[in-house]
């Protein structure tokens, strides 16, 4: 015990600067994104982003695609099990490609939105590239609301210009009502569903920054009851379902002896349940920031499980857990897909 207490304390000790720097960071960060200079940057970044990603995406999945199946094939495979191989390299590819794209897109578009002297030009540019008028405005207006998840910069003309916060549940409204499904309980829970986003929207809830400032500040309680309803409340009944099996499932080994008694079972369970946690905190997230709020949790709650599996002396290190020194890593399978889109069950 005095061992680890004392590797714990070094530990933190290492951390502190690292925290300072970055709460500096972040503050500096912050004036930068609601400044005139880094709203006019970082929204044409978020639509050339939000293109690169999806020309990478095709790229990387042709090429991925094309060379798994030549690859099986020079191998003696048949053509269908090529052909297996194949898509599963698209997969891949275009996951990859659509990263490198994304940020090739918005590392072009935050440099040509920072450098260029004309703003009206480059609203202009945003503007075209996130258009009503072309399927293509779609991938620019993605890209737009990952960069306002991971940022907190919004546009001049709000989160709906865009398509983000409550504009999946208010259109939804719209649409019963021009349906003709006026009181009837379908639209009382479309209403409430609008109700639920707006409030998510009003607290900040819809990106990192505004999770870390109300998380932190008075209300934590309102901003912990306002994520329930988000990701509970105003749910379907599959979602509920969806949402109590991943709360339940991670905590069945512990009902056994043989599950308690096991290596690594609270990092394991710790690790899942803070998954879980880190979906429901970050449900009004769009979609790339809400799998990162994801991987923390599980990150967090992997290192929180592996602290009791030491205490409780059912620790066991794992190959890829250590360094040449011998001393434990940071690594911990964390890569997860969100549980759900939020509510409104639409993909941000």
């Amino acid at each position: 015990m005095p061992k680890i207490a004392t590797t714990t304390l070094l530990a933190l000790q290492d951390e502190l600067p690292k925290i300072a720097s970055l709460a500096s960071w972040g503050a500096a960060a912050s004036g930068v994104i609601h400044g005139a200079a880094g709203k006019k940057a970082l929204g044409l970044a978020g639509a050339l982003g939000g293109h690169g990603a999806a020309v990478g995406a095709g790229l990387g999945g042709l090429y991925k695609g094309y060379k798994s199946y030549s690859d099986a094939r020079d191998q003696g495979a048949d053509v269908g099990s090529a052909l297996a191989h194949g898509v599963g390299g698209a997969i891949g590819g275009a996951s990859q490609g659509a990263l490198l794209g994304g940020i090739a897109g918005a590392g072009v578009g935050g440099a040509l939105g920072h450098f260029h002297p004309d703003a009206a030009a480059v609203e202009k540019l945003r503007g075209a590239l996130s258009t009503d008028k072309h399927w293509s405005g779609a991938v620019g207006r993605f890209g737009q609301r990952q960069m306002h998840g991971l940022t907190g910069w919004t546009p001049e003309k709000g989160l709906e210009s865009i398509r983000g916060g409550s504009w999946a549940a208010e259109k939804n409204v719209k649409d019963l009502v021009a349906g003709g499904k006026g009181g009837t309980p379908e639209l009382a829970k479309a209403r409430k569903v609008v109700g639920v986003e707006r409030d998510m929207q009003a607290r900040g809830l819809t990106h990192v920054p505004g999770i870390i400032k109300a998380l932190s500040g008075k209300d934590r309680v309102g901003t912990l009851k306002a994520m329930a309803a988000h990701q509970w409340g105003a749910a379907s009944p599959a979602q509920k379902a969806m949402v109590a099996s991943m709360t339940a499932l991670p905590l069945l080994p512990l009902l056994s002896a043989s599950g308690r008694d096991s290596a690594n079972a609270g990092e394991q369970t710790g690790g899942a349940l803070g998954g879980t946690a880190g979906a429901i905190v970050g449900s009004a997230l769009p979609f790339y920031a809400q799998n990162k709020a994801m991987q923390a949790g599980t990150y967090v709650g992997g290192k929180l499980g592996k602290g009791v599996d030491w205490v409780r002396g059912k620790h066991r290190s794992l190959p890829d857990e250590r360094d040449q020194s011998g001393m434990d890593g940071q690594n911990y399978p964390g890569e997860r897909i969100p549980m759900s889109a939020g509510s409104n069950g639409v993909m941000q």
